[in-house]
């Protein structure tokens, strides 16, 4: 049983799907699974996520006709193994230590839910990736 489950909707994430996944998988802290609920995308995102799946056991992958994040997420809830559950969504990315930090808190702290707050880049203002730097996890950022 892993540790961590990452629940994650796909819809039409195509331009980001490939760079959230990298983020993941390179994750520091390795004892997860990602929970993908490809959710009727008319992109590329289906046969991105399906490469992946091939790439890493850890990747489970879920089909749902376009029902809306609410709904796959529920599926994902129906699927998951983990001791703990993490939602991120298919746009977003992660530095390679936020699960380890994530469950550093949990570990520490004694507690059964951890938020943190995000920080991100818009993609229409700019074409270059910039690096969005990561603060310290701390009890003020828990709920």
């Amino acid at each position: 049983m892993p540790k961590i489950s990452i629940i994650v909707p796909v819809y039409n994430s195509a331009l980001f799907l490939e760079r959230y996944l990298d983020s993941i998988i390179n994750q520091t802290f390795q004892d997860f699974e990602l929970i993908l609920i490809e959710d009727g995308s008319d992109d590329k995102s289906p046969q991105i996520c399906k490469h992946y799946q091939q790439k890493d056991r850890r990747i489970q992958l879920f089909y749902e006709q376009h029902s809306g994040q609410s709904v796959a997420r529920n599926l994902g809830l129906t699927k998951f193994q983990g001791k703990y559950i993490c939602f991120i969504d298919s746009d977003d990315y992660v530095t390679s230590d936020y699960l380890e930090r994530l469950y550093e808190v949990i570990a520490q702290e004694k507690v059964d839910l951890v938020s943190c707050q995000m920080r991100g880049e818009s993609y229409l203002k700019s074409l270059t990736p910039k690096r969005v730097e990561s603060s310290p996890i701390s009890k003020q950022m828990m709920i």
